[in-house]
């Protein structure tokens, strides 16, 4: 039971990190574009 509990906070931990990577990356480049457009 206690293997079983960490096991799922191992799993949630790096779909969390890469969720918050993607998201910045995508937000990054349309920050950028965002601004240039509206102006």
């Amino acid at each position: 039971m206690t293997t079983a509990p960490p096991a799922g906070s191992s799993p949630a931990a790096p779909p969390r990190a890469s969720t918050p990577l993607f998201a910045p990356s995508p937000t990054s480049s349309a920050r950028p574009e965002a601004p240039p457009l509206p102006p």
